[in-house]
């Protein structure tokens, strides 16, 4: 009776985690596209070409790095990542459950004529979803780094023109006569 428990168990726990991953991964189809910035950070060069004598041009820069990383990119990062973990493991479960079913039938009593054999096409399909996550979870990692390290090139040539540009605000730097400095393309 121990190990039919167990096996009610496992199958329990497989189906909560394969269905968790259905759900996990339907909602990640219309949460994703949030993490994506359709602002590059490149174009805060042409918002700080618009200071006229110090003062800055009206509005906000337009792309705030850190908002977007710690508000949308980085949630949907860690999404991805328990979404990519609980299919990995729901597959895992349930392929070492039917690969012991399996066993178990094929080696009991032959009088008893009960055969078990692992459907192929379950296999391909189960692997494929956490193929298909894992390979999600990895494209996250890369847009999470791509929007917290791009524009360091649009950063470095606004500072080496005398524009400091903050997160918060934009400031323009001295020149050496004391006059602040104005961008220009």
């Amino acid at each position: 009776e121990s190990p039919l428990k167990l096996a009610r168990t496992a199958s329990h726990w497989m189906f909560g985690l394969l269905l968790a991953a259905a759900v996990l991964n339907f909602v990640l189809i219309f949460v994703a596209p949030l993490a994506v910035s359709s602002r590059h950070p490149r174009s805060i060069k042409a918002w700080a070409a618009g200071y006229n004598d110090g003062h800055p041009p009206a509005g906000n820069p337009p792309h705030r790095r850190r908002t977007f990383v710690w508000l949308r990119a980085l949630p949907m990062l860690i999404l991805t990542f328990f979404t990519a973990l609980v299919t990995v493991v729901g597959s895992a479960v349930a392929t070492v459950m039917f690969v012991i079913f399996a066993n178990v039938f094929s080696n009991a009593d032959p009088s008893l004529n009960i055969q078990g054999h692992v459907g192929t096409q379950m296999m391909v399909f189960m692997w494929i979803a956490s193929a298909f996550s894992l390979i999600a979870f990895i494209l996250q990692i890369g847009s999470c780094c791509a929007a917290c390290c791009r524009g360091r090139k649009a950063r470095k040539e606004l500072k080496s023109k005398g524009v400091n540009w903050r997160e918060k605000s934009v400031a323009p730097t001295a020149t050496e006569d004391g006059e602040p400095h104005a961008l220009s393309n």
